[in-house]
């Protein structure tokens, strides 16, 4: 049994916003049996993925330092990566060696979007089924530039900015709207 002089949750994404480019590390002193109880509150620490840490709540001398945070942020992340997807974890310090002690998917995520993610705009148009018969070079680079007008035409339809097209480029390479 690990005899923990701080311990805590941590997430390897922020399961209220939904984004995955912040971890956030919750740690109280002790076992953490008062946290996971709800009887008190945790120090509450959010790393993002430059290792900048933000203290988003500490009462009084705050439970860990700096190398603490970001080891147990990046135990997180490991777990996540290893397991597949972001982890909710529990984990332990005693002295100063940090244990995992359970891991588990963040449930929350699977109905949030991820806010800092780059926005993507998919259409279901099927090459197939609009040009029947030989597809050769010729029909991609028409279709292409076909599919990138009505893209950008459906866009400005929907009141998509013109600085909007611009900073998402890509998509609308050849549009001339």
């Amino acid at each position: 049994m690990v005899q923990a002089d701080s311990a805590g949750a941590a997430f390897g994404a922020d399961p209220a916003s939904g984004r995955r480019d912040v971890a956030v590390v919750g740690a109280v002193r002790g076992s953490g049996v008062h946290l996971v109880s709800g009887a008190c509150d945790a120090d509450t620490y959010h790393v993002d993925r430059q290792d900048a840490i933000r203290v988003v709540q500490a009462k009084g001398n705050r439970v860990l330092d700096d190398s603490q945070v970001r080891a147990v942020a990046d135990l997180v992340l490991r777990a996540g990566r290893f397991l597949g997807r972001p982890q909710d974890i529990e984990w332990a310090f005693e002295g100063t060696q940090l244990y995992l002690l359970q891991a588990r998917p963040i449930t929350t995520l699977g109905a949030l979007s991820d806010p800092a993610a780059a926005l993507s705009l998919w259409d279901n148009s099927n090459i197939a089924e609009s040009y029947n018969g030989i597809t050769t070079p010729l029909t991609f680079s028409f279709a292409r530039r076909a599919y990138e007008r009505c893209i950008a035409s459906s866009a400005s339809c929907c009141a998509c900015r013109r600085r909007c097209w611009l900073k998402n480029e890509t998509p609308f390479a050849t549009c001339s709207a």
